[in-house]
């Protein structure tokens, strides 16, 4: 049914949500695109990835500069953007042309735009043009990359984060529906050189192993560790870890919490969807944002 309204409704229709960077702004969207369903749906009441947004909002420095690779219509970034404290640099890349249009019109509604830096362009290993499709038909969520033209289907700008010339990041955030190795790979230098903290989304794809692995594989050659987002939950004098594949209400009193793990261990975790990945020598500025439980 929602495939049917995306593509035959004949009526223009719009959403609205409040957004408060400071100033309350009344924001309104497009509802054909479904990833806006993060500010509707009751799924996520409390907030759509409340571990991964947290994060960033926690380990990106006030005058920090961070890049949403994969950005859709900027959840992360406008997130970000709205910390009283941060004055740093926003890059948002998105290459799927109308989730483009519908980040543009949210970052310029909540007078963002000399904050957040909007690109029409897809991030991988390699520069030129290519196509974008949509894995179900329907969720932009889920659109990935043909790295070559497509007939009947909008040519996008394919970059590297080695060609590009923009500040630095301090934090990235990479969703790219399997296409992470190809980001990393096009941003070595950069990676070897800054040693930005990563937050990228892995799936436990069991049809193709060496695949779901190689993303992990190629950080940690270049000395990073990595953790599993969760809560550590209270129960009296117990505790345990929530996973970050679990949307739920969030008791005030869960901590975040990070989960080293070997990247041996990828298949027997949990699914989830993203995993932190800090450099060996960033770790003490990693630990000044947490406790150590």
């Amino acid at each position: 049914m929602y495939f049917l309204y995306q593509r035959f409704w004949p009526f223009q229709a719009h959403g609205t949500f409040t957004y408060n960077a400071g100033t309350e702004k009344l924001i309104q969207f497009n509802p054909k695109n479904s990833q806006f369903h993060s500010v509707y749906w009751d799924l996520f009441k409390n907030g759509y990835e409340p571990q991964t947004t947290s994060l960033i909002n926690l380990i990106t420095p006030t005058n920090g500069v961070f890049y949403d690779i994969g950005s859709n219509w900027g959840w992360f970034s406008l997130s970000l953007a709205a910390r009283s404290d941060f004055k740093g640099k926003i890059h948002a890349f998105e290459p799927f042309p109308g989730s483009y249009a519908d980040l543009c019109s949210t970052v310029k509604q909540a007078g963002l735009e000399d904050r957040i830096q909007c690109h029409a362009m897809a991030i991988s290993d390699q520069c030129g043009d290519g196509t974008m499709h949509m894995a179900d038909g329907f969720s932009s969520g889920l659109a990935g990359l043909d790295e070559k033209k497509v007939e009947g289907r909008q040519s996008i700008k394919i970059a590297s984060l080695d060609s590009l010339s923009f500040d630095p990041p301090d934090v990235m955030k990479v969703d790219v529906e399997g296409n992470e190795e190809k980001v990393f790979a096009g941003g070595k230098k950069l990676i070897e050189k800054h040693k930005p903290m990563i937050i990228f989304e892995n799936v436990r794809a069991f049809t193709d192993v060496a695949g779901a692995l190689s993303p992990i594989f190629f950080l940690n050659e270049l000395g990073y560790v990595f953790y599993r987002l969760a809560w550590t939950r209270k129960m009296g004098q117990r505790s345990c870890y929530i996973g970050d594949d679990i949307e739920e209400s969030v008791p005030d009193t869960e901590l975040l919490t990070l989960v080293e793990f070997d990247p041996t261990e990828r298949f027997v975790l949990a699914d989830g969807g993203n995993i932190f990945a800090c450099h060996k020598e960033k770790l003490p500025e990693l630990q000044k944002c947490f406790q150590k439980l």
